[in-house]
């Protein structure tokens, strides 16, 4: 096959998908969401579109093991901790939505690439607002998988695992308005990385949280669908991989 056409065709597809993305009925499905859990919530004034207003997460009793703060964006960056790099790419994404699956098809080589940069930082902020498109909550129960192993990654220093846990998800994504991948699906698809998957999985352990920041990107205005991708917290229309790639590296000066 000419590779000039593969890439272009590649090109247009991604702005297809951008333009288009999971998004259809966003405010009706923000409406749906149940209200989180009000045990240790506290609410932050300062929080914006792309951070949690609500963390739901309780904090640890002393003595007990550090546990990750899941109301931030899943990052994924070699800067040093306290360092901010000069290009963050925030990604908000929704498992079951198919156009982020066909997005990080041909994003997730680049985002990889920047593994081990330390100007460049790629955030995840997962959501849940389609589970109105199957008969299973697949939306909500497939983010907290995610949400499972990144408990553990980020504590571990496995983001590359989660990240290959994300990529595995996507590819084992069931056809819209079908039903889900069931929970033992979700915990194998781990492969034996994240300690408690399983359990974490069964009991939806993450899932206030989830609802939670769910609630927070959809009550910007802004906010059209997933994908969404933002470089250093403004709106980035894709149309292709190295496009992306030259965005991020003028981001990084």
């Amino acid at each position: 096959m000419n590779p000039i056409r593969t890439a272009l065709a590649a090109a247009l597809l991604a702005t297809a998908l951008l333009a288009s993305g999971c998004g259809d009925n966003a405010r009706q499905r923000a409406k749906d969401l149940p209200a989180p859990a009000a045990s240790g919530t506290t609410t932050s004034a300062a929080a914006g579109p792309w951070q949690s207003a609500i963390d739901s997460t309780p904090a640890p009793a002393p003595g007990t093991a550090p546990q990750a703060n899941l109301s931030e964006p899943f990052r994924i960056s070699a800067a040093p901790a306290g360092a901010t790099p000069r290009a963050v790419v925030t990604l908000i994404l929704d498992p079951a939505c198919p156009a982020c699956r066909a997005f990080d098809r041909i994003a997730g080589p680049v985002l990889a690439s920047y593994t081990s940069d330390p100007q460049v930082a790629v955030d995840y902020r997962v959501i849940s607002f389609l589970d109105r498109a199957g008969p299973d909550r697949y939306s909500s129960r497939a983010a907290n998988a995610l949400y499972c192993a990144w408990a553990d990654a980020a504590l571990a220093g496995k983001t590359g695992a989660w990240r290959a846990y994300l990529e595995r998800l996507f590819e084992a994504q069931p056809a819209e308005g079908g039903a889900g991948l069931p929970d033992s699906r979700l915990a194998a698809l781990g492969d034996g990385q994240f300690p408690g998957l399983s359990e974490c999985v069964a009991g939806e352990a993450h899932g206030a949280q989830v609802t939670a920041n769910t609630r927070a990107v959809l009550a910007d205005k802004s906010f059209k669908g997933t994908p969404t991708v933002l470089i250093n917290g403004t709106e980035f229309s894709v149309s292709g991989a190295e496009d992306l790639r030259g965005a991020i590296d003028a981001a990084k000066g």
